[in-house]
């Protein structure tokens, strides 16, 4: 094998990488410890449904500004729903669920029918929920949420993360998809 038939393209997310996990291995003494690599595996879980949403958007050729606000909006509506009104976690998290969908819905439909450009519109949800999260954030004053609510995210199976797992578990069934699956293969040609 010579480096010149080597697609470069197809391994070049896993160089970079791999180049970056060796510098950081040279310049910071702790980044190899378990404590740290399994923080940086927690903390990508958290956002990795996000990120993944994106991903998606990006390959058909549409982009999603309103993502991070949207987020921030559901957690602080969910905890205003807990905190405020004393609504079960088990009720609070499908109403939010259901409204963050309602915006997606919404932003979804005037992309694919009206036709709007989808930077503008996001642009505007964007702007909006960072808006009314801030809004809901100054109005509960710094409370403390439910433990119950908190504990989501502390979550473990087996000491790790509930997140990790899933993270895990979607990586693999969409990689499988990917090479495996026509409608997924077709994604990246549209």
């Amino acid at each position: 094998l010579k480096l010149r038939e080597v697609n470069w393209g197809t391994h070049s997310i896993y160089i970079v990488n791999i180049l970056a996990i060796v510098l950081l291995a040279l310049t910071r003494k702790n980044f190899l410890r378990y404590a740290n690599l399994y923080s940086l595996v927690f903390s990508l879980s958290m956002e990795f449904l996000l990120v993944l949403a994106t991903t998606f958007l990006l390959i058909m050729g549409e982009v999603d500004l309103s993502i991070g606000s949207v987020f921030a909006f559901a957690g602080v509506f969910t905890g205003y729903l807990v905190a405020n009104l004393e609504l079960p976690i088990w009720v609070s998290i499908p109403i939010t669920l259901c409204a963050t969908g309602i915006i997606g819905f919404i932003n979804g439909t005037l992309v694919v029918r009206l036709k709007a450009n989808s930077l503008m519109i996001t642009i505007g949800t964007m702007i909006l929920f960072r808006g009314v999260a801030d809004g809901l954030i100054n109005y509960l004053g710094g409370i403390t949420y439910p433990s119950e609510y908190r504990a989501i995210a502390g979550f473990k199976i087996l000491n790790v993360h509930f997140m990790v797992f899933l993270m895990l578990a979607t990586v693999i069934v969409l990689e499988y998809l990917l090479r495996n699956h026509a409608a997924f293969k077709k994604l990246f040609y549209i």
